[in-house]
């Protein structure tokens, strides 16, 4: 339920349960005794099956549906012997359930169409490879061809719109956990087109240049 003059999130200090409350007091207590926190007023709810939902008040804002967790991460600089970026990414891809074509017949270089199909293997659960340009932060210039492999590990929904704002990935190019699967690896839906940070280096950004498929 929404109440357009909502104000605060609470949590129970001792059971941990969250509720929201029409309220913005530094605690709530219940007739009962039970006190509850303040924690702000956004609250990301966890409901399950690798999907979560981010509330502004108590309206449901964005989706978050994960296809790959941290345990699926493959790194190419831990494990040179498996090869570079395009198996590593293939292999993470192989974790969501999904195998990724080798060929690159299989590229989907209209990224318009890319995004739909993004969306599609999400909707199945699935991860896949995307390749990526890099991108000069400071020129705003880059190769105009693919020169990296990622996988795609979540997509974000703005449940306002129903549109998909953005799709997370995981970075095999690096050695460090917290870099290869950050949430500030993320590839922005903007007009047709898919680019966004990654933690891997503050050099460059990620522009999509294709999107590989899934048998």
């Amino acid at each position: 339920m929404i109440d357009p003059d909502g104000r605060d999130w609470y949590r129970h200090d001792e059971t941990g349960a969250v509720l929201w409350r029409d309220s913005s007091d530094e605690t709530y207590t219940f007739d009962n005794g039970d006190i509850y926190t303040n924690i702000g007023e956004s609250y990301t709810l966890d409901i399950g099956d690798g999907v979560s939902i981010t509330f502004n008040q108590n309206t449901p804002e964005t989706m978050v549906e994960n296809v790959l967790g941290e345990g699926d991460w493959s790194s190419q600089i831990n494990n040179p012997e498996l090869g570079d970026c395009f198996p590593h990414s293939g292999i993470m891809v192989r974790a969501s359930g999904a195998e990724s074509y080798n060929t690159p017949d299989q590229n989907i270089t209209d990224i318009a169409e890319g995004i739909e199909y993004l969306d599609r293997q999400v909707n199945l659960g699935r991860s896949a490879r995307v390749h990526v340009d890099r991108i000069d932060v400071t020129t705003g210039q880059g190769s105009n061809r693919g020169v990296h492999w990622v996988a795609i590990s979540s997509r974000t929904t703005n449940l306002r719109t129903g549109q998909t704002t953005s799709f997370r990935f995981f970075e095999p190019g690096t050695k460090w956990l917290e870099s290869g699967t950050s949430l500030n690896n993320r590839l922005n839906v903007r007009q047709g087109s898919l680019i966004g940070p990654t933690e891997y280096s503050d050099d460059f950004t990620y522009k999509v240049i294709s999107v590989r498929r899934n048998r």
